[in-house]
């Protein structure tokens, strides 16, 4: 995980150009943000690519997410944000390094030496240690010269080439495209097929078994009836974690099971937040 942070002074439209021709070389797709004066000619150049996903954002921590989902569907992608945002992403950041998957950001710096709002001086200066203490990589650049060649090696050392085990709850065209980044001797989980809705008759697409071939790539299914006989287990350690606190989770609950049929075609749409529940009675427990 590595994180560039850059002087606002530094910026100039030729340090964004130069930033931007980074992007496209390294095949950046995906470039979440949060709306930022500092880095505007940026975002803006990455907006009218149209092999560029620019994901406007209301709060940073949604770009982890957001930036961890496309880097297992095969995407690689940038966070861009100011300094003042790295406080949103703390708690997320345990979600990069935990699950060991890779992230990019460029983090505009506010309040510093002489600029014109110096009451966010404490958290200006404050925001590479706190991105070194969440164990992020953080590579200051004072000089416009050194901001291109600074993000190079970042987006190198966060996103080497290729994918070496990919836990695929979807299928479809996701697994298709990943199934192309797979490295040799790959692994591939597959626990879903939720893209697709139906399986009578037999849908088809593009055909993996080159990748699987030429990459040596093992695929295997799982499914939670191989372990019925750790359900046991199980039960003990979640319900022990969620009464600490150390498990939480979110439910979307829809009143009457009249209703389960548009609540199951929102879930194909991501309408739902959590766990999808149809509610038929009152819970009597409560």
């Amino acid at each position: 995980m590595s994180d560039t942070v850059l002087r606002p002074d530094a910026v100039a439209p030729e340090w964004a150009d130069a930033l931007y021709d980074v992007l496209v070389a390294q095949n950046i797709r995906q470039v979440a943000y949060v709306p930022d004066a500092g880095h505007s000619r940026l975002i803006a150049r990455c907006e009218e690519n149209p092999d560029m996903c620019a994901t406007v954002l209301t709060t940073e921590e949604d770009g982890v997410a957001l930036l961890a989902g496309a880097w297992l569907g095969g995407d690689r992608g940038v966070l861009l944000m100011q300094s003042s945002g790295v406080g949103n992403c703390v708690n997320m950041f345990t979600l990069i390094e935990n699950c060991r998957l890779p992230l990019v950001a460029v983090i505009t710096m506010r309040g510093e030496w002489g600029e014109f709002n110096p009451w966010q001086a404490q958290m200006g200066q404050a925001t590479p240690d706190v991105l070194t203490r969440m164990g992020v990589q953080a590579h200051r650049v004072d000089d416009p010269d050194d901001a291109a060649p600074v993000l190079d090696a970042a987006i190198r050392q966060a996103c080497p080439d290729g994918i070496d085990v990919y836990y695929d709850n979807v299928g479809g065209e996701t697994l298709d495209i990943v199934l192309g980044q797979v490295n040799l001797h790959g692994r591939v989980v597959i626990c879903g097929t939720a893209s697709t809705d139906a399986w009578i008759p037999q849908p088809t697409g593009l055909r993996p078994e080159r990748n699987l071939l030429v990459n040596r790539i093992r695929m295997e299914g799982f499914l939670t009836f191989d372990y019925a006989h750790r359900y046991g287990e199980a039960h003990t350690d979640l319900s022990e974690w969620v009464r600490d606190g150390k498990l939480q989770y979110r439910e979307d609950i829809v009143d009457g099971l009249e209703n389960a049929g548009a609540a199951l075609a929102g879930l194909y749409e991501g309408k739902n937040m959590g766990r999808q529940l149809i509610r038929v009675r009152p819970d009597p427990y409560l």
